[in-house]
């Protein structure tokens, strides 16, 4: 299902009465994300392209079953609500991760294999200077289902530092 430019009260309304049962939603509206909260069992792609939220960031109750992240958008603050230990989350692609960013995110790169175990598809499209290529070694191999990685190449990946 495809949420364009619609109002929230028709979003609360669609989600109150098939919440549980979408499985796929394309979110391509500026409305808060938040309204979501009852879709339990959900890939979620972000195509907006004003702010994700109002609220700051949900807790892991938020889309507890969430199997596939999509955001063609940064999402600031709200990406903290996806930082929580997600063992549902297969497919991860998301504009930029903010890992090891203490003004945006709580967790580190290293933390990534316990949020996400069942990682199988991983791609981050704007370079995070956190993310240097000794962590890549180190961190990705732990991802034991990962069978696509794809990163921006920083200067000093580049370089092999």
């Amino acid at each position: 299902m495809t949420f364009g430019d619609i109002s929230a009260e028709y979003c609360q309304a669609v989600v109150a009465g098939l919440g549980a049962q979408l499985r796929s939603i394309i979110w391509d509206n500026d409305e808060d994300l938040s309204l979501l909260a009852p879709c339990t069992a959900l890939e979620l792609e972000i195509k907006s392209s004003e702010h994700a939220t109002t609220t700051p960031y949900l807790n892991a109750d938020f889309l507890p079953n969430l199997r596939k992240l999509l955001s063609y958008r940064c999402l600031g603050h709200f990406a903290r609500t996806f930082e929580t230990v997600r063992p549902s989350l297969t497919d991860v692609r998301l504009h930029c991760a903010h890992f090891g960013c203490d003004q945006v995110s709580v967790c580190n790169w290293e933390d990534l294999p316990q949020l996400w175990p069942n990682l199988e598809h991983f791609n981050v499209r704007q370079d995070n200077q956190h993310l240097t290529l000794s962590k890549v070694r180190e961190i990705f191999p732990k991802l034991e289902k990962l069978k696509t990685l794809i990163l921006h190449r920083s200067e000093e990946r580049r370089v092999g530092k």
